[in-house]
């Protein structure tokens, strides 16, 4: 079989218009998953009076929350569903993980809004992904010595 220049050169050029529509279409939906992403961050800031965060972007994105801040129970869903939708995103993986990180201790701080019970490990690691080991009075005294 014979393809000819002509040929192999629109096979190329129909396969990497296919890869780059496909990569756009990723870029589109991760664009998408980290806008939710600011408005539920911005969102919780509103609802919690210990929040930390401060947000620097568009002045809209900011004003649309303040002016009709959603309820707990609303941002906990919208979590939920960003939780959800976060795999297919298409954020390379490093990204990903950090932004299921946000996600699971802004999960784990609403329930703590919301006046559920959260303990002190289960808010080290969720917050900050580390376990405090348990005391042990007698690896205190070898220390000491």
């Amino acid at each position: 079989m014979h393809i000819d220049k002509k040929n192999r050169m629109r096979s190329v050029g129909s396969v990497f218009i296919l890869l780059l529509l496909t990569d756009c279409r990723h870029a589109k939906q991760s664009e998408i998953v980290v806008d939710k992403y600011l408005r539920v961050a911005v969102a919780l800031s509103e609802r919690d009076p210990d929040a930390l965060d401060y947000y620097v972007g568009p002045k809209e994105l900011l004003k649309a929350v303040e002016k009709s801040p959603p309820t707990l129970s609303d941002i906990a869903l919208q979590i939920t569903q960003l939780q959800k939708e976060l795999p297919a995103s298409g954020m390379e993986r490093a990204r990903r993980d950090a932004l299921a990180a946000q996600l699971n201790a802004m999960a784990l701080r609403v329930q703590a809004l919301q006046g559920r019970y959260v303990s002190f490990d289960a808010e080290s690691r969720g917050y900050f992904d580390i376990e405090a080991t348990p005391y042990d009075k007698q690896q205190e005294r070898v220390a000491i010595r």
